[in-house]
């Protein structure tokens, strides 16, 4: 199984040698705006699994409607409801990186904020999705410069980098609005 991973792209092994607690690498789907990144991934494995579904948390930050921006948990997408004992860690891990490429705005819903922007920009979502992916996830790619340089202005006025994109693309990289939200 685990050649399978690694010849997809994946990746997975144990923390602490813990059966409970794992950790994932899952490549961005190309022609996403994931595309490049490599995502790490922690999974909580219940008790009792393979009856009850893993929990999965994004380790870096994600711009995604269904992944938390401040905690990285990833919406179950209907795994609880749908789970079943014959599915493989592997296929959860093809699940999530499908989840990644095609967000399921309407059902759980992990951030507002994302889903809004989602709804109704959706050219600004991947913009910002592909920023966050190249800032936190490893992805080459030419830079938005618009983005780069108002995030380096709310740096320059003390605030950290990670707060400077959350701020920022909270409010759909409105500089004034996110510099009044940081400095409050």
């Amino acid at each position: 199984m685990e050649d399978d991973l690694q010849e997809s792209g994946f990746k997975l092994k144990l923390v602490d040698e813990d059966l409970t607690r794992l950790q994932a690498e899952i490549p961005g789907v190309a022609g996403s705006p994931y595309e490049g990144g490599r995502f790490e991934l922690e999974i909580c494995v219940p008790s009792d699994y393979p009856f009850a579904a893993p929990r999965a948390r994004f380790i870096k930050n994600v711009w995604h409607p269904n992944v938390c921006s401040h905690t990285g948990e990833v919406g179950c997408f209907g795994l609880e409801d749908e789970w079943r004992p014959n599915i493989t860690m592997a296929t959860l891990l093809v699940m999530i990186q499908a989840l990644l490429s095609k967000p399921v705005v309407l059902q759980d819903l992990q951030d507002a904020v994302v889903a809004t922007q989602y709804d109704t920009n959706r050219q600004l979502f991947e913009e910002t999705a592909r920023f966050w992916t190249q800032e936190f996830a490893g992805a080459c790619g030419e830079r938005n410069l618009y983005m780069v340089a108002k995030v380096d202005r709310l740096c320059e006025l003390g605030a950290g980098r990670v707060e400077a994109i959350t701020a920022l693309s909270r409010f759909n990289w409105n500089l004034k609005r996110a510099t009044n939200d940081i400095l409050g």
